[in-house]
């Protein structure tokens, strides 16, 4: 049993609350962009928003395009959340089309497979109602806001479960070695299992 529960524990359960949420911040809006660690698809649609870059104190900054932004919450615990690079540094709803959109399809699977959080969804790297109903159980089931959209809290959840190192064993099984590999991909923090105390490192590709 990982140490965020067990497949068995019931959906909403508070043993699932995330470790590290980060809280909501101001996003600039782009459209059509590719973004740093994306893989070769192009970012489609209107529906995908770009985390803005904070400044210490909290204050707020201008952006390039006129828009402004906030500095981002405390990072998340070293084991968990997001490197806020990568897919993580981008925000993603319903409408969108991006390679992202499949590594939140490959994580959502894991967790779902691992908890039993409803059905599969297919990896078309398409954000539609069948991604968006799995993204609003999986934040009703960790007690975050459902809207269905993929921020930073949500993110730094997903990537909390989905990066965890019992998805990462050589034993587990290909849905949880599939989404911990698309954790990695998307910019998570996650779980290598290692030798010793406490039996994993964590690492990212950034």
């Amino acid at each position: 049993m990982g140490r965020r529960g067990g497949p068995a524990t019931a959906m909403g359960s508070a043993a699932h609350s995330p470790h590290a949420v980060l809280r909501g911040v101001i996003m600039t809006r782009t459209r059509g962009a590719e973004h740093t660690g994306a893989a070769s698809a192009p970012e489609k649609g209107t529906l995908m928003k770009k985390f803005g870059r904070g400044i210490a104190g909290g204050a707020l900054a201008l952006a390039i395009a006129g828009l402004c932004a906030i500095a981002p919450a405390t990072a998340a615990t070293a084991y968990s959340g997001t490197t806020g690079q990568g897919c993580t540094a981008y925000q993603y709803s319903r409408g969108g089309y991006a390679t992202c959109v499949g590594q939140i399809q490959r994580m959502l699977n894991g967790v779902q497979s691992a908890y039993s959080l409803g059905s599969a969804l297919a990896v078309d790297n398409s954000f539609g109602p069948a991604t968006e109903s799995q993204v609003r159980k999986f934040q009703t089931w960790v007690h975050i806001t459902s809207d269905g959209i993929v921020g930073r809290n949500t993110w730094n959840t997903l990537c909390s479960y989905a990066g965890q190192v019992n998805f990462a064993y050589a034993s587990s099984s290909a849905a949880k070695r599939t989404a911990w590999q698309a954790a990695y991909d998307a910019g998570c923090y996650v779980e290598k299992p290692a030798s010793g105390s406490p039996g994993y490192v964590t690492i990212s590709k950034y």
